[in-house]
């Protein structure tokens, strides 16, 4: 959900009341607390790059108004002196143009189906910001950009459940719009998590994050002793449901230079 408050009012409502005595200490137990309960989930969720992926191509096809393409996914982790690198095309599509269009306009696609394998841990979120706890909604994690931070989200919100896990992220973000002037956009990502031995992995997702209405599904299989999504059930308000089936799944098979570059 994309929500829209106009600067004024925002800050009025972000604004924390003038602090009373004792008060420092109380923020530092709270930033305590806040910061333990992202880590603390970072222990509990499953990310493929921690567990030995070090590079993966996959293929999934998507139906458009052009007919079904294929989507084929190269990806490279960064390791030593070797830097990262990633490749997201169109399979079938000689003309370098029209293929990045196509890509570029299923850009959706390639982030929900990639979204459980490139997870991030949630405390890298709290670099350049200051964090909080709330007691509401059942214990809450808030982080509000410093002064000067090249953090790239001015406010985040982590509303956790009861195995200390993200049931929610909101992300806001201030901008400046041509016709409201200064306003804040506010993205939401729900979660339904899955038991997969001592971890857990993405079950659900429902958000608007990429600028995208959606809800997926995830299924997965062990791959070289790695959990990867084997399949995607993609609802969009906007179009037909749809079951991404992840095909050619190579994993740890070595992507050279040249490859990557001959999909760009």
């Amino acid at each position: 959900m994309k929500r829209f408050v106009t600067l004024p009012i925002l800050l009025l409502l972000l604004l924390p009341p003038a602090p009373a005595p004792g008060a420092k200490g109380k923020d530092r137990k709270s930033a305590k607390k806040a910061l333990a309960a992202l880590k603390a989930a970072d222990r509990l969720v499953y990310r493929p790059l921690e567990h030995g992926l070090e590079d993966i191509r996959l293929e999934f096809p998507v139906v458009t108004r052009k007919g079904t393409l294929t989507c084929l996914w190269l990806h490279r982790a960064a390791s030593g002196k070797r830097i990262a690198r990633d490749v997201r095309t169109v399979k079938g599509v000689e003309d370098r143009k029209l293929r990045r269009a196509y890509a570029a306009g299923l850009k959706a696609f390639f982030h929900v189906v990639t979204w459980p394998i490139l997870l991030r841990p949630f405390s890298e979120a709290a670099e350049g910001m200051d964090a909080r706890w709330s007691d509401d909604r059942g214990g809450m994690t808030l982080l509000t950009k410093k002064k000067g931070s090249r953090a790239p989200f001015d406010a985040i919100r982590f509303v956790w459940d009861r195995q200390g896990l993200p049931r929610e992220i909101v992300r806001i973000l201030f901008r400046e719009d041509e016709e409201e002037g200064p306003c804040r956009e506010e993205t939401m990502t729900t979660f339904v998590w899955e038991e997969r031995g001592r971890y857990r992995v993405i079950g659900m997702i429902n958000s608007d994050f990429y600028g995208v209405g959606t809800v997926a599904r995830y299924r997965y299989r062990t791959v070289k002793k790695i959990i990867l999504p084997s399949k995607v059930e993609w609802i969009n308000p906007f179009d037909a449901p749809q079951d991404l089936i992840i095909r050619n799944l190579k994993v740890n098979e070595g992507i050279s230079d040249e490859e990557f570059r001959k999909w760009r």
